[in-house]
């Protein structure tokens, strides 16, 4: 009787290497450059439309202004964000109120 051999595994190139742990992002220096970003930008990190953005920016004067560059309006991730922690910490006091 013939002995068998476990067939080879056959496949194209090396194998990968394993993928390196993923490490938590350090944080940045103050000194890094700043992020810009454009209303689509700020639509996807608020998870809206474009159209829903321009509707909040026309209608809160407290919507931080947007900088020209090149002919578009951008706006500093941080101004943003800024933005987003008042109207929280604003909304914490009105519940609290009632």
């Amino acid at each position: 009787m013939e002995e068998q051999t476990a067939p080879t595994k056959r496949g194209p190139g090396r194998p990968r290497k394993p993928a390196p742990a993923q490490a938590e992002p350090a944080p940045q220096p103050a000194s890094a450059k700043p992020t810009m970003l454009d209303i689509t930008g700020i639509a996807k990190e608020l998870g809206r439309s474009r159209s829903t953005v321009r509707r909040i920016i026309n209608a809160d004067i407290e919507f931080p202004p947007p900088f020209k560059i090149s002919g578009y309006d951008f706006w500093l991730a941080e101004d943003l964000y800024e933005y987003l922690r008042a109207k929280a910490r604003e909304r914490r006091k009105s519940a609290g109120a009632h």
